[in-house]
């Protein structure tokens, strides 16, 4: 069992934003930066993230190495750069300064930049002139200069009507721009334990900024309602090769993301001896709200994310990439991993559901499966502890209006749902979370998706592509053959497999010499319909697997010189419009 908590270092998070497709530098005459300067006070307070345990590979997150202050006019040009001097502690996470600027009769905005060099040799000139989103977001904190410096960049930001001699700048509040987390093990079945954060970026901006509020700089750079801020996507390599391991109650320090919906998402990783053993075990864990398991939190600066292991109840991976490619043990329920097993217990029982993903495509009002619910040892469902957790909206438009709408029998364990009509130009989707009463780590997301039937991409008989679910193909003679491209649609998702391609007809066989492993192997049968409730001739196959081009292939050869006819090829699933082949025989 564990137990997330966030506090704040500083907290939240929504959006990320690509530097290549945000930074468009532009630049006036240089500033003067010569000239008549004052003398200005301040108070610097790192404001804790909680109290330290111990510190990653030696760093300290409270220290301050220099300080730079850069000015920006009222254009949002950068006037002035300044070193602070006369650094002095006057507490934990407090100092003070004094900075020679020049003064400021119009408003300005003032960024305050710790352990970072912006003036390098030139006193910050080469930044005179430029913009202040460009200044800020252009400096990238990478995780080699955090490790070898031994310290955190922090950023503050803050206006003034003016600044004359001897102005008392205030107190600043730096934010620092890492992410702090920490593990902590209170069990004793888990013996030598450490951990690491895996799938974890490789670089951070030195400021947060909210693309999305600009042109109001004031906003963009607002510290409220922050989303993370993201350079670039590239990771760190994970375990040994990364940040390696440490101890539980030490403190490891990352960048920022949008984790809520990532892939892969970031995660800590334990690695333990469970109960004894004398090899190592790999437990993966999710950041996700202790209370429900139904979010997971997104990353974001100067927060502490702290994570409490209270019981382990079976052993772990027995590697650290078998771990990452498995489900989180603290959240099986939002688990992409697990999305494919309607079946899974949690140490203390096991929850079934029929199918964890439900596509409606045909125009149905209502939806129904059942779930059991086994108590650990027990052959016999106690579905009276079966209830519906919550309804959540996976996209703006949802397929089941509330919770309201979602009912549970608990003697037989059928849940019914009400459906929303569909729409002709985008899918309605929900969540419904099936849980256990008195079980919050035992929950199923079983997604429900409300839509149109999906459009081949591409389905194509010897070169020719149907046109409104029909193609006309030539064949010669006996052994003639029908050559079959079928492209998936883009959003057709790996976690709607298995599906079931039937292909009715009465002079052609599949070709088994063509075989690729992409359809999987054809079986004959009988299969009835409406219209021919005896049933008629068919092959049908077993999509496993979406390919990486998404394309399937097969052939099938006549049985005759004389073939003519129409092959239809449903989906079993009714996930797409039935496509009729008309053979021509030459």
């Amino acid at each position: 069992m564990t137990r997330t908590k966030i506090f704040l270092y500083f907290l939240l998070l929504v959006a990320f934003m690509a530097l290549s497709a945000c930074q468009q530098e532009q630049r006036t005459a240089p500033v003067d930066q010569d000239g008549e300067r004052v003398t200005v006070s301040l108070s610097v307070d790192v404001p804790c993230y909680a109290p330290m345990r111990a510190m990653q590979e030696g760093i300290d997150e409270n220290k301050i190495d220099r300080l730079e202050l850069l000015v920006f006019n009222e254009a949002g040009l950068m006037a002035d750069y300044a070193l602070a001097t006369n650094l002095t502690k006057v507490g934990d996470n407090q100092y003070t300064f004094t900075a020679q600027l020049k003064p400021q009769t119009e408003p300005c905005v003032i960024h305050f930049v710790a352990n970072r060099n912006y003036g390098g040799s030139d006193s910050g000139r080469q930044y005179l002139g430029r913009k202040e989103s460009d200044v800020l977001l252009s400096d990238l904190v990478t995780m080699a200069e955090v490790s070898q410096k031994k310290s955190i960049p922090m950023w503050a930001r803050k206006s003034y009507s003016e600044v004359k001699e001897n102005s008392n700048l205030g107190e600043i509040k730096l934010l620092r721009s890492m992410a702090k987390f920490t593990l902590e093990s209170h069990t004793t079945k888990l013996a030598d334990v450490s951990y690491t954060l895996c799938n974890s970026y490789d670089c951070g901006t030195v400021a947060p900024f909210k693309r999305a509020e600009l042109p109001d700089l004031n906003e963009a750079f607002s510290v409220d309602n922050r989303v993370p801020t993201v350079p670039r996507e590239t990771f760190l390599d994970n375990g040994d090769a990364g940040l390696g391991w440490y101890a539980s109650g030490a403190s490891i320090y990352g960048f920022e993301r949008r984790n809520k919906v990532a892939k892969p998402i970031s995660c800590l990783v334990i690695r333990a001896k469970y109960d004894g053993a004398t090899d190592y075990s790999y437990y993966k864990l999710d950041f996700v709200k202790s209370a429900n398991r139904l979010e997971r939190y997104d990353l974001i600066r100067n927060y502490w994310y702290k994570m409490t292991i209270q019981d382990a109840l079976a052993i772990g991976a027995s590697t650290l990439d078998e771990a990452l490619a498995g489900p989180a043990v603290n959240n099986l329920a939002l688990s992409e991993e697990l999305q494919a097993y309607p079946s899974y217990s949690d140490g203390k029982g096991r929850l079934e559901v029929e199918a964890s993903n439900y596509i409606i495509t045909h125009g149905e009002q209502t939806l129904t499966f059942k779930a059991n619910y086994y108590p650990e040892g027990s052959a016999t469902a106690q579905n009276d502890k079966l209830q519906i957790v919550a309804v959540r909206n996976a996209t703006d438009y949802n397929a089941i209006k509330g919770k309201g709408d979602v009912s549970i029998d608990n003697t037989t364990g059928q849940i019914t749902a009400t459906l929303q009509p569909a729409l002709i130009e985008t899918s309605r989707i929900s969540d419904i979370i099936v849980g256990v009463t008195g079980d919050p780590d035992l929950m199923r997301i079983v997604r429900v998706e409300v839509r149109k039937p999906y459009n081949y991409e591409l389905f194509q008989v010897n070169g020719q592509p149907a046109v409104g679910n029909a193609v006309t193909a030539n064949v010669h003679g006996q052994k003639g053959a029908l050559s079959f491209v079928i492209t998936l649609p883009e959003d057709f998702r790996a976690q709607q497999l298995p599906m079931r391609l039937r292909f009715f007809t009465e002079h052609f066989y599949p070709d088994v010499t063509t075989e690729d492993g992409r359809m999987g192997k054809f079986s004959f049968g009988l299969a009835k319909d409406g219209a021919n409730p005896v049933g008629r001739p068919c092959y049908t196959t077993i999509i496993t697997k979406l390919p990486t081009d998404r394309t399937l292939r097969c052939t099938f050869l006549s049985n005759k010189s004389t073939c003519a006819e129409t092959i239809e090829v449903v989906s079993v699933e009714n996930l797409f419009d039935t496509q009729r082949v008309i053979v021509k025989a030459n």
